[in-house]
């Protein structure tokens, strides 16, 4: 059975930089292949083990 961790943090640091970096969310999962899904698991900080 797979453990889920929520790690809020996480989420907001991504958040902030790439805030402060103005990239555009749908551009950069588009150029390295990742799922709009896969990114707001990783801006809610959901993490799986």
């Amino acid at each position: 059975m797979k453990k889920e961790y929520h790690h809020f943090a996480f989420g907001l640091f991504i958040e902030e930089v790439l805030k402060c970096e103005k990239v555009v969310v749908s551009a950069m999962c588009q150029a390295i292949g990742m799922s709009k899904e896969t990114y707001e698991m990783l801006k809610k900080g959901m993490i799986s083990v």
